[in-house]
Protein backbone atom coordinates (compact mmCIF):
# COMPACT_ATOMS: atom_id res chain seq x y z
CA UNK A 1 0.00 0.00 0.00
CA UNK A 2 1.92 3.31 -1.16
CA UNK A 3 1.37 6.94 0.68
CA UNK A 4 -0.54 9.32 -1.69
CA UNK A 5 -0.55 11.64 1.02
CA UNK A 6 -0.84 15.72 -0.31
CA UNK A 7 0.82 18.90 0.97
CA UNK A 8 -2.26 20.64 2.39
CA UNK A 9 -2.61 24.42 2.37
CA UNK A 10 -5.81 25.82 4.11
CA UNK A 11 -5.21 30.09 3.19
CA UNK A 12 -7.53 32.63 4.97
CA UNK A 13 -10.87 30.67 5.53
CA UNK A 14 -14.16 31.69 7.44
CA UNK A 15 -16.90 30.85 7.70
CA UNK A 16 -20.32 31.54 9.44
CA UNK A 17 -23.48 29.86 10.14
CA UNK A 18 -27.28 31.25 9.81
CA UNK A 19 -29.18 30.99 13.41
CA UNK A 20 -31.95 32.83 12.66
CA UNK A 21 -33.47 35.19 10.28
CA UNK A 22 -30.77 37.45 9.68
CA UNK A 23 -27.87 36.81 12.40
CA UNK A 24 -25.23 35.17 11.14
CA UNK A 25 -22.53 33.36 13.78
CA UNK A 26 -18.53 33.32 12.95
CA UNK A 27 -16.95 30.12 13.54
CA UNK A 28 -14.02 30.87 11.87
CA UNK A 29 -12.29 33.81 11.20
CA UNK A 30 -9.25 34.09 8.69
CA UNK A 31 -8.10 30.65 10.05
CA UNK A 32 -4.56 29.55 8.35
CA UNK A 33 -2.59 26.19 8.40
CA UNK A 34 -0.19 24.46 6.43
CA UNK A 35 0.64 20.95 6.52
CA UNK A 36 4.15 19.46 4.89
CA UNK A 37 2.99 15.92 3.17
CA UNK A 38 3.33 13.60 5.69
CA UNK A 39 3.30 15.79 8.40
CA UNK A 40 0.45 15.49 11.86
CA UNK A 41 -1.01 18.40 12.74
CA UNK A 42 -3.31 17.81 16.12
CA UNK A 43 -5.28 20.91 16.27
CA UNK A 44 -6.50 21.83 20.02
CA UNK A 45 -8.57 24.08 21.70
CA UNK A 46 -11.84 24.67 23.66
CA UNK A 47 -14.87 23.33 23.05
CA UNK A 48 -16.82 25.50 19.92
CA UNK A 49 -13.46 26.77 19.02
CA UNK A 50 -14.44 25.94 15.56
CA UNK A 51 -11.82 22.68 15.46
CA UNK A 52 -14.67 20.39 13.72
CA UNK A 53 -15.88 23.28 11.19
CA UNK A 54 -12.20 23.45 10.06
CA UNK A 55 -12.47 19.64 9.72
CA UNK A 56 -15.56 19.43 7.56
CA UNK A 57 -14.25 22.31 5.02
CA UNK A 58 -11.22 20.30 4.53
CA UNK A 59 -13.69 17.36 4.01
CA UNK A 60 -15.41 19.36 1.49
CA UNK A 61 -18.88 18.58 3.79
CA UNK A 62 -19.40 22.62 3.93
CA UNK A 63 -18.11 25.29 1.99
CA UNK A 64 -16.03 28.19 3.48
CA UNK A 65 -17.24 31.80 2.99
CA UNK A 66 -13.88 33.27 1.82
CA UNK A 67 -10.58 31.23 1.61
CA UNK A 68 -9.31 28.80 0.03
CA UNK A 69 -8.27 25.32 0.50
CA UNK A 70 -5.23 23.22 -1.35
CA UNK A 71 -3.79 20.13 -1.56
CA UNK A 72 -0.56 20.21 -3.42
CA UNK A 73 -1.34 23.49 -4.91
CA UNK A 74 -4.14 22.59 -6.43
CA UNK A 75 -7.51 24.14 -4.73
CA UNK A 76 -10.22 21.76 -3.81
CA UNK A 77 -12.93 24.18 -3.05
CA UNK A 78 -15.14 23.16 -5.91
CA UNK A 79 -14.44 19.23 -5.37
CA UNK A 80 -17.13 17.04 -4.39
CA UNK A 81 -15.66 15.01 -0.57
CA UNK A 82 -16.17 12.15 -2.92
CA UNK A 83 -13.38 13.85 -5.46
CA UNK A 84 -11.00 15.11 -2.44
CA UNK A 85 -9.70 11.49 -1.49
CA UNK A 86 -9.76 12.44 2.33
CA UNK A 87 -10.37 9.89 5.01
CA UNK A 88 -12.36 10.90 7.73
CA UNK A 89 -12.57 9.25 10.87
CA UNK A 90 -15.65 10.56 13.08
CA UNK A 91 -16.48 10.89 16.51
CA UNK A 92 -18.78 7.90 16.31
CA UNK A 93 -16.83 6.06 13.99
CA UNK A 94 -19.82 6.60 11.27
CA UNK A 95 -19.85 2.91 10.16
CA UNK A 96 -22.47 1.45 7.67
CA UNK A 97 -24.30 -0.59 10.18
CA UNK A 98 -26.05 -3.06 7.75
CA UNK A 99 -22.58 -3.95 6.58
CA UNK A 100 -20.26 -6.24 8.06
CA UNK A 101 -16.78 -5.02 8.64
CA UNK A 102 -15.44 -6.82 5.72
CA UNK A 103 -18.54 -4.74 3.44
CA UNK A 104 -17.74 -1.52 5.55
CA UNK A 105 -13.81 -1.69 4.10
CA UNK A 106 -14.82 -2.61 0.94
CA UNK A 107 -17.60 -0.21 0.05
CA UNK A 108 -15.48 2.24 -1.28
CA UNK A 109 -13.63 -0.11 -4.00
CA UNK A 110 -17.26 -1.42 -4.89
CA UNK A 111 -18.44 2.14 -5.85
CA UNK A 112 -15.23 2.53 -7.61
CA UNK A 113 -16.71 -0.90 -9.65
CA UNK A 114 -13.70 -2.74 -8.67
CA UNK A 115 -14.18 -6.72 -9.76
CA UNK A 116 -14.94 -8.79 -6.32
CA UNK A 117 -11.60 -10.85 -6.38
CA UNK A 118 -9.54 -7.33 -6.27
CA UNK A 119 -11.60 -6.21 -3.53
CA UNK A 120 -11.23 -8.94 -1.38
CA UNK A 121 -7.67 -8.88 -2.15
CA UNK A 122 -8.03 -5.44 -0.91
CA UNK A 123 -9.78 -6.12 2.30
CA UNK A 124 -7.39 -8.87 3.22
CA UNK A 125 -4.01 -6.67 2.34
CA UNK A 126 -5.63 -3.86 5.23
CA UNK A 127 -6.70 -6.41 7.84
CA UNK A 128 -2.91 -7.55 7.53
CA UNK A 129 -1.59 -4.18 8.02
CA UNK A 130 -3.87 -3.10 10.93
CA UNK A 131 -2.56 -6.45 12.76
CA UNK A 132 -3.01 -8.85 14.80
CA UNK A 133 -6.55 -10.56 15.37
CA UNK A 134 -8.24 -7.95 12.82
CA UNK A 135 -8.79 -10.78 10.21
CA UNK A 136 -11.30 -11.98 13.12
CA UNK A 137 -13.56 -9.13 12.82
CA UNK A 138 -14.37 -9.06 9.03
CA UNK A 139 -17.16 -11.07 9.56
CA UNK A 140 -18.85 -9.37 12.43
CA UNK A 141 -21.60 -6.35 12.01
CA UNK A 142 -20.42 -3.21 13.82
CA UNK A 143 -22.88 -3.97 16.54
CA UNK A 144 -20.95 -6.65 17.65
CA UNK A 145 -17.82 -4.45 18.20
CA UNK A 146 -16.77 -2.86 21.35
CA UNK A 147 -15.56 0.69 20.98
CA UNK A 148 -12.12 0.12 20.16
CA UNK A 149 -12.86 -2.47 17.62
CA UNK A 150 -15.27 0.33 15.92
CA UNK A 151 -12.23 2.76 15.84
CA UNK A 152 -10.19 0.34 14.22
CA UNK A 153 -12.64 -0.83 11.62
CA UNK A 154 -13.02 3.18 11.12
CA UNK A 155 -9.07 3.35 10.52
CA UNK A 156 -9.23 0.70 8.43
CA UNK A 157 -11.73 2.23 6.57
CA UNK A 158 -9.79 5.00 5.61
CA UNK A 159 -6.28 3.95 5.33
CA UNK A 160 -7.60 1.25 3.10
CA UNK A 161 -8.01 3.58 -0.09
CA UNK A 162 -4.22 5.85 0.63
CA UNK A 163 -6.44 9.01 1.21
CA UNK A 164 -4.63 12.00 0.08
CA UNK A 165 -5.34 13.90 3.66
CA UNK A 166 -6.75 11.57 7.06
CA UNK A 167 -9.02 13.43 9.64
CA UNK A 168 -9.24 12.59 12.68
CA UNK A 169 -12.01 14.50 14.84
CA UNK A 170 -11.74 13.28 18.51
CA UNK A 171 -11.89 9.41 17.33
CA UNK A 172 -10.56 8.42 20.92
CA UNK A 173 -12.96 10.24 22.97
CA UNK A 174 -15.51 7.31 23.70
CA UNK A 175 -12.94 4.65 24.89
CA UNK A 176 -11.56 3.88 28.29
CA UNK A 177 -8.75 5.22 30.06
CA UNK A 178 -6.27 1.99 29.18
CA UNK A 179 -7.81 1.21 25.57
CA UNK A 180 -7.05 5.28 24.68
CA UNK A 181 -3.67 4.65 25.05
CA UNK A 182 -3.49 1.23 23.38
CA UNK A 183 -5.59 2.78 20.30
CA UNK A 184 -3.95 6.15 20.02
CA UNK A 185 -0.11 3.99 19.75
CA UNK A 186 -1.72 2.21 17.00
CA UNK A 187 -3.20 4.61 15.10
CA UNK A 188 -0.15 6.67 15.24
CA UNK A 189 2.01 3.46 14.10
CA UNK A 190 -0.21 3.35 11.01
CA UNK A 191 0.01 6.92 10.25
CA UNK A 192 3.53 7.16 10.72
CA UNK A 193 3.96 3.68 9.01
CA UNK A 194 2.22 5.22 5.39
CA UNK A 195 3.17 8.70 5.97
CA UNK A 196 -0.21 10.38 5.99
CA UNK A 197 -0.61 14.27 6.01
CA UNK A 198 -3.68 14.15 9.50
CA UNK A 199 -5.26 16.61 11.23
CA UNK A 200 -6.00 15.51 14.38
CA UNK A 201 -9.12 17.15 16.43
CA UNK A 202 -9.07 17.06 20.01
CA UNK A 203 -9.11 18.98 23.26
CA UNK A 204 -7.12 16.24 25.43
CA UNK A 205 -3.38 18.07 25.56
CA UNK A 206 -2.14 14.46 26.11
CA UNK A 207 -3.61 12.94 22.69
CA UNK A 208 -2.62 15.93 20.58
CA UNK A 209 0.61 16.02 21.84
CA UNK A 210 1.29 12.25 21.20
CA UNK A 211 -0.32 12.69 17.67
CA UNK A 212 1.07 15.53 16.29
CA UNK A 213 4.52 16.65 14.86
CA UNK A 214 3.09 20.41 15.71
CA UNK A 215 0.16 22.11 17.30
CA UNK A 216 -2.26 24.16 16.33
CA UNK A 217 -4.01 26.20 19.07
CA UNK A 218 -7.42 27.51 18.15
CA UNK A 219 -9.35 30.12 19.86
CA UNK A 220 -12.92 31.62 19.27
CA UNK A 221 -12.83 30.67 15.49
CA UNK A 222 -9.41 31.92 14.61
CA UNK A 223 -5.89 29.67 14.45
CA UNK A 224 -3.99 31.54 17.37
CA UNK A 225 -0.23 29.94 17.09
CA UNK A 226 0.99 26.99 15.79
CA UNK A 227 4.32 24.91 16.22
CA UNK A 228 6.14 22.26 18.65
CA UNK A 229 5.16 21.57 22.15
CA UNK A 230 8.03 22.77 23.03
CA UNK A 231 7.91 26.18 21.36
CA UNK A 232 4.01 26.68 22.40
CA UNK A 233 5.32 25.79 26.17
CA UNK A 234 8.59 27.59 26.12
CA UNK A 235 7.05 30.86 23.92
CA UNK A 236 3.66 30.81 23.97
CA UNK A 237 2.08 34.01 21.74
CA UNK A 238 -0.65 35.30 24.25
CA UNK A 239 -1.92 34.90 27.30
CA UNK A 240 -4.52 32.61 26.21
CA UNK A 241 -2.05 29.96 24.50
CA UNK A 242 0.22 30.23 27.98
CA UNK A 243 -2.77 29.64 30.01
CA UNK A 244 -4.11 27.28 27.92
CA UNK A 245 -0.99 24.83 27.13
CA UNK A 246 0.17 22.96 30.31
CA UNK A 247 -2.19 20.85 32.99
CA UNK A 248 -2.40 22.74 35.18
CA UNK A 249 -2.64 25.85 33.19
CA UNK A 250 -0.18 28.57 34.13
CA UNK A 251 -1.27 31.32 36.61
CA UNK A 252 -1.71 34.95 36.50
CA UNK A 253 -0.68 37.74 38.49
CA UNK A 254 -0.74 41.98 38.00
CA UNK A 255 2.36 43.89 37.35
CA UNK A 256 4.03 46.46 36.28
CA UNK A 257 7.63 48.14 35.87
CA UNK A 258 8.93 50.40 38.65
CA UNK A 259 12.20 51.26 37.60
CA UNK A 260 14.64 48.32 36.99
CA UNK A 261 12.16 46.38 38.10
CA UNK A 262 8.85 44.28 37.27
CA UNK A 263 7.03 44.14 40.73
CA UNK A 264 3.97 41.83 41.37
CA UNK A 265 1.75 41.26 44.10
CA UNK A 266 0.36 37.67 45.18
CA UNK A 267 -1.43 38.64 47.95
CA UNK A 268 -0.67 41.18 50.60
CA UNK A 269 2.93 40.42 49.39
CA UNK A 270 5.26 42.33 46.90
CA UNK A 271 7.69 40.75 44.55
CA UNK A 272 10.26 42.58 42.24
CA UNK A 273 12.61 41.03 39.95
CA UNK A 274 15.07 42.96 37.69
CA UNK A 275 13.62 43.87 34.00
CA UNK A 276 15.36 41.16 31.24
CA UNK A 277 17.64 42.47 29.23
CA UNK A 278 15.73 41.93 26.75
CA UNK A 279 12.52 44.01 27.74
CA UNK A 280 14.55 46.81 28.83
CA UNK A 281 13.85 49.07 25.85
CA UNK A 282 10.26 47.45 25.56
CA UNK A 283 8.52 48.31 28.47
CA UNK A 284 7.81 51.39 29.21
CA UNK A 285 7.98 52.94 32.73
CA UNK A 286 4.74 51.98 35.03
CA UNK A 287 3.29 49.96 32.03
CA UNK A 288 0.85 47.23 33.19
CA UNK A 289 1.35 43.92 33.06
CA UNK A 290 0.41 39.79 33.43
CA UNK A 291 2.84 38.29 34.98
CA UNK A 292 2.68 34.06 34.17
CA UNK A 293 4.24 31.19 36.52
CA UNK A 294 3.85 27.86 35.74
CA UNK A 295 3.21 25.47 38.66
CA UNK A 296 5.29 23.05 37.73
CA UNK A 297 8.23 25.93 37.63
CA UNK A 298 7.47 26.58 41.91
CA UNK A 299 9.93 25.34 44.26
CA UNK A 300 10.59 24.52 47.71
CA UNK A 301 12.42 27.42 49.07
CA UNK A 302 14.42 28.43 52.23
CA UNK A 303 12.37 30.91 54.48
CA UNK A 304 12.88 34.65 53.96
CA UNK A 305 14.89 33.38 50.58
CA UNK A 306 14.64 35.83 47.51
CA UNK A 307 11.82 35.82 45.51
CA UNK A 308 9.49 33.31 47.81
CA UNK A 309 6.27 33.71 50.10
CA UNK A 310 4.87 31.74 52.57
CA UNK A 311 2.33 29.76 51.92
CA UNK A 312 -0.35 27.35 53.52
CA UNK A 313 -1.42 23.87 51.92
CA UNK A 314 -5.11 23.40 51.69
CA UNK A 315 -5.17 19.94 50.04
CA UNK A 316 -2.22 17.97 48.39
CA UNK A 317 -3.35 15.76 45.04
CA UNK A 318 -0.81 12.84 43.74
CA UNK A 319 -0.19 12.68 40.37
CA UNK A 320 0.77 9.22 39.69
CA UNK A 321 1.57 9.26 35.73
CA UNK A 322 4.29 12.30 36.64
CA UNK A 323 5.42 11.17 39.83
CA UNK A 324 4.65 14.15 41.12
CA UNK A 325 2.23 16.04 43.42
CA UNK A 326 0.14 19.01 42.92
CA UNK A 327 -0.18 21.00 46.20
CA UNK A 328 -3.09 23.61 46.52
CA UNK A 329 -1.85 26.53 48.61
CA UNK A 330 -3.01 30.07 49.77
CA UNK A 331 -1.38 33.02 50.24
CA UNK A 332 -3.72 35.85 52.08
CA UNK A 333 -6.44 35.81 50.31
CA UNK A 334 -4.32 34.33 46.73
CA UNK A 335 -5.45 30.50 45.97
CA UNK A 336 -2.81 29.16 43.21
CA UNK A 337 -0.91 25.51 43.15
CA UNK A 338 2.64 24.26 42.68
CA UNK A 339 3.48 20.97 41.37
CA UNK A 340 6.13 19.75 43.35
CA UNK A 341 8.24 16.49 43.71
CA UNK A 342 7.48 13.67 45.88
CA UNK A 343 10.98 14.42 48.12
CA UNK A 344 8.73 15.15 50.66
CA UNK A 345 5.48 14.06 52.14
CA UNK A 346 3.51 17.77 52.15
CA UNK A 347 0.14 18.00 54.19
CA UNK A 348 -2.93 19.73 54.55
CA UNK A 349 -2.57 23.24 57.33
CA UNK A 350 1.41 23.04 56.67
CA UNK A 351 2.95 25.91 55.96
CA UNK A 352 5.64 25.45 53.13
CA UNK A 353 8.07 28.77 51.45
CA UNK A 354 7.63 28.48 47.71
CA UNK A 355 10.55 29.97 45.43
CA UNK A 356 9.81 31.76 42.03
CA UNK A 357 12.53 31.33 39.75
CA UNK A 358 13.07 34.67 37.12
CA UNK A 359 14.24 32.73 34.36
CA UNK A 360 10.97 31.13 34.10
CA UNK A 361 8.64 34.07 34.44
CA UNK A 362 6.68 34.96 31.62
CA UNK A 363 5.65 38.60 31.23
CA UNK A 364 2.33 39.83 28.73
CA UNK A 365 1.18 43.19 28.39
CA UNK A 366 -2.09 44.38 29.29
CA UNK A 367 -3.84 43.00 26.15
CA UNK A 368 -2.40 39.40 26.70
CA UNK A 369 0.53 39.79 24.06
CA UNK A 370 3.86 37.60 25.52
CA UNK A 371 6.44 40.49 25.43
Amino acid sequence: MTSTSSELHIIRVSKSFQTGRRARVPVLQEASLWLRRGESVSVLGPTGCGKSTLLRLIAGLDQPDSGSITFDGEAVDHLSPYQRGIGFVFQNYALYPHFKVHGNIAFYFRLRRWTPDAVDDKVHETAAIMGMGFEALLGRMPRNLSGGEKQRVALARCISHSPRVLLLDEPFSNLDASLRLKTRSEVKRLVERFGLTTVFVTHDQSEAVAMGHRLAIMHAGEIIQVGTFQELYQQPLNQFVAGFLGSPPMHFFKGWRQGDDIVFDIGQTRLRTPVPDRLQHRLAPDSRLQIGLRPEHFYLAEPDAPLSLPCDIDSVEMLVSDAAQLVYVKHGSTKFCAKLSLQYAHRPHDTIWLGLPPAHIHVFDADGKRL
